[in-house]
């Protein structure tokens, strides 16, 4: 069972990406994967200048996906 998730949205209003991974380090990398990924669309003229956002979420004791915070940044 996956205990964190990957949001992402390329384009804030548009349908977004989810991808669950079973540890905070793949979902960092996931997360740095699609955000590198989006700026090289970006930067080579594949992908229109949109706004975007993402986020790690973390599965909380109730089953509900809430924003993941690392206190060490």
């Amino acid at each position: 069972m996956a205990n964190y998730k990957v949001v992402f949205n390329p384009n804030m209003g548009g349908r977004q990406f989810e991808k669950e991974c079973p540890t905070l380090d793949i979902a960092k990398a996931v997360f740095d994967a699609v955000a590198d990924y989006t700026l090289f669309l970006h930067d080579n003229r594949l992908m229109p200048d949109y706004s975007n956002c993402g986020q790690i979420l973390i599965e909380d004791d109730d089953g509900d996906w809430v924003g993941y915070e690392d206190d060490d940044e």
